[in-house]
């Protein structure tokens, strides 16, 4: 369960700035006695289109949650092989690159002395279609020793299922 405390204070807040210097808002009297509008003589009640929609209480609490993503580590618990220790110590790391970072740009990084090369961000879904082009983001060559993927899906079960044909698990 998130707690939207902070959100909506936020929220509030935005709604107060945008709200503040509102001309329509100043020839309002006090609603709670039921006087009429300035400009037209209407009554607050019979004058619905310039009132906002009703806002959200304010939050005065301070937060002591830390902000930031918020993890499900304690819903889903990681399998071994998803905890592997990765030693970057003093390797060069090229980092992925959008339609720069082909094969053969990688290949010249490689011999300019990267150590560590990632392919271009490739779907899932293509991929389990078997077509080509995604399958070529995947590929790396026999000089990468050490070569990362990055493979993006729109579902969880999608993401199960290439992970299933293609990692064995």
């Amino acid at each position: 369960n998130y707690d939207f405390k902070w959100a909506d204070g936020v929220c509030q807040d935005s709604w107060d700035i945008v709200n503040k210097d509102d001309p329509s808002k100043k020839d309002l009297k006090d609603e709670s006695n039921g006087e009429t509008h300035e400009s037209n003589g209407e009554t607050p009640e019979n004058n619905k289109t310039n009132e906002p929609p009703e806002k959200k209480m304010k939050i005065e609490e301070p937060l002591d949650k830390p902000i930031g993503p918020v993890s499900d580590e304690d819903l889903v618990k990681l399998r071994k092989v998803e905890k592997k220790v990765l030693d970057w110590t003093d390797e060069t790391y090229l980092a992925p690159l959008t339609t720069v970072g082909n094969l053969p740009f990688r290949r010249v990084c490689k011999t300019l002395g990267a150590d560590i090369t990632c392919g271009e961000m490739a779907l899932a879904l293509p991929i389990l279609q078997g077509h080509g082009p995604e399958w070529a983001l995947l590929k790396k060559h026999h000089s990468e020793d050490f070569f990362g993927v990055q493979i993006c899906g729109c579902s969880p079960p999608q993401m199960e299922s290439w992970e299933a044909r293609h990692t064995g698990g």
